[in-house]
């Protein structure tokens, strides 16, 4: 059914001035006010309807930032509560390289300001990142801020300033978000739901210490409905700073019930305070460690995040390096997560990003932080595993049986994702360290999903194809000829319940050399062969990362053949999935995470 929008009544237009005042509210001060511009000038009964509606004016209030604007929309508002936030849309590079519009807070006018000072009963939003005036300060410590819901504030001292905390309290009893910056305070804020507390000026006096510590622990004890929680660069959880021994009995045990994410960003944390705190144990957590002994810091780190790392539904670990030799990713999520590994919200997860220090007092590679980590988790909970990017790059090298290694105690995996690079042998990971004597008379029986696989028999993937299906025919021979090999016990494969493996980067496209594809492929053979040789055949081969075969004619047929081959090595039921993209220059889109590959198995 059509709607004639000149005939809309005044109340619904208001209705979806203020739906797109809340849903986008970033306005370009040097161009108008966005869409409201153009809104107004639909027709007269619009813009009469726009002019009225108080509370949008009350909302965009510092949309401009010349006095006579401002006064202007300041006198349309009435008295609605009032909103002092200059946003504006900023165009930001995301890790990939693609634009993405962000609002940045930008300052309010020295006159905005002031006229929020004179209006503080009225304010519902207050975000400002410049200096604030002594009086200002003053005031919001003397008047209660029954409507505020909303406050960002930056550092108003100077340099001469010697600690985060400043000796005032708000009494703030709507507040629902605050975002501070070189500065903390008390406050009175009961219904707090978000709480950002970071660092981010060119100073290094602005961080909690021995005497001010203690004030964030009492402001996370009054906000008992806190629902998210980021603190950056402020050297917040370190026990000395909270000092311990003084601290009184009712700080050290916090109930933050209804938490649902917590950010931290620092450097040197041994999180004595974070122990206080008592949280789900399935959180969206993100720590990162600016500079990183990882010796030395990670089991600090992992023993604070003991309930986290054991969270029953966590099935799925990701680890992967990046930027040079300068950064390591650890993240725990539940399989079947929609959420891509970029996103800053989603269902929740463990992760954890360090920048090593180019300095370590030990040095350690990628596999040796795992090895540090495998004592605080489950590794029987572990279903799928992605180590697609270890090894590479600048990374330093590591011996292959040294991730047989690793591999060892996550028994339980049924898929992987592992580096298929030529120049690190794949079948040195996963094939046995020292096979024994071939049985072939013995044999070795097991039964998957109906599928009866006797190694001896020489029947191996031959029900349910017809008799004169050449895969049939293919699929026989190699039974014939894997059960001259002998069987295999089971118990001597790493990763024994292994069903998908997913092949990273097998066309070699880092080192822009095709000449290993050969190598590569053998290596996968013989993998999925010893699988078979012991009754535990592989329902699903994948492989990922780029193709890198363009303009290589003998290659890519050569390639074909091998994914020909491969088809008749995986198991009747299951499939071989080529995931692999063309070369492009934007390498990083090759490396795919297993929480990203959507295959159909």
């Amino acid at each position: 059914m059509s709607v004639d929008i000149y005939s809309l009544p005044t109340e619904t237009l208001c209705k979806i001035f203020l739906y797109l005042s809340d849903q986008d509210p970033v306005v370009p001060r040097s161009n108008g006010v966005h869409w409201i511009s153009s809104a107004t000038h639909v027709c007269r009964k619009w813009r009469q309807a726009a002019i009225g509606c108080s509370e949008l004016w009350a909302n965009v209030i510092c949309a401009f930032a010349s006095d006579a604007a401002t006064d202007c929309l300041f006198a349309r508002a009435r008295s609605r509560p009032l909103h002092f936030s200059a946003r504006v849309a900023e165009v930001a590079e995301t890790e990939l390289g693609r634009s993405k519009v962000e609002p940045t807070v930008h300052d309010l006018s020295v006159y905005q300001v002031a006229l929020a000072e004179e209006n503080l009963a009225r304010l519902r939003v207050f975000e400002h990142r410049g200096v604030l005036p002594a009086s200002f300060v003053k005031a919001i410590t003397t008047n209660p801020l029954t409507h505020l819901t909303i406050l960002r504030l930056r550092c108003w001292r100077g340099d001469a300033a010697v600690s985060l905390v400043v000796d005032i309290q708000l009494n703030v009893p709507a507040l629902r978000e605050l975002y501070l910056d070189g500065v903390f305070f008390a406050l009175n804020a009961p219904l707090l739901l978000v709480l950002e507390v970071t660092h981010t000026l060119e100073c290094e006096w602005s961080e909690f210490d021995n005497d001010s510590s203690p004030a964030l622990l009492m402001t996370l004890k009054t906000a008992p409905l806190l629902q998210r929680l980021a603190v950056s660069d402020t050297f917040a959880l370190l026990a000395e700073h909270g000092l311990p021994d003084l601290l009184p009995d009712d700080l050290k045990s916090i109930e933050l019930p209804i938490l649902s994410e917590i950010s931290i960003s620092d450097t040197g944390a041994d999180f004595g305070l974070y122990d206080y705190l008592h949280i789900p144990c399935d959180v969206d957590i993100h720590f990162e460690d600016n500079t990183c002994d990882p010796g030395g810091d990670l089991p600090i780190i992992f023993e604070a995040m003991r309930s986290h790392l054991l969270c029953p539904k966590y099935d799925t670990l990701i680890v992967y390096e990046k930027y040079g030799d300068e950064h390591v990713h650890i993240s725990l999520r539940r399989h079947g997560s929609e959420r891509h590994h970029q996103d800053l919200e989603g269902e929740s997860e463990f992760r954890l990003d360090i920048c090593i220090d180019p300095d370590p007092t030990e040095p350690l590679n990628t596999l040796e932080i795992v090895e540090l980590l495998v004592p605080y988790i489950d590794t029987s909970n572990i279903r799928h595993l992605d180590f697609g990017e270890i090894g590479t790059g600048d990374y330093d090298e590591f011996d292959e049986g040294d991730l047989r290694r690793v591999l060892a105690p996550f028994t339980n995996v049924q898929t992987a994702i592992l580096n298929g690079n030529p120049f690190w042998s794949l079948n040195v990971c996963l094939c046995r360290d020292e096979p024994s004597e071939p049985d072939a008379e013995k044999g070795c029986e097991s039964s998957d999903e109906g599928i009866s696989v006797t190694v001896t028999d020489a029947n191996l993937y031959t029900s349910g194809e017809g008799s004169n299906s050449d895969l049939w025919r293919r699929r026989h021979l190699n039974a014939q000829r894997l059960a001259k090999k002998g069987a295999i016990n089971p118990s001597e494969l790493t990763l024994p319940n292994l069903n998908h493996l997913i092949v990273q980067d097998l066309s070699n496209a880092d080192v822009m050399d095709g000449s290993l594809l050969e190598e590569a492929w053998d290596a996968v053979f013989e993998v999925v062969e010893e699988r078979i040789r012991a009754g535990r055949p592989l329902k699903a081969l994948s492989l990922s990362g780029y193709r890198h075969l363009t303009g290589l004619d003998d290659l890519r047929e050569e390639d074909a053949e091998y994914l020909r081959r491969a088809d008749e090595l995986v198991d009747p039921s299951g499939k071989v999935n080529d995931c692999r993209e063309p070369y492009s220059s934007e390498y990083a889109l090759a490396h795919l995470r297993i929480s990203d590959l959507k295959l159909d198995i």
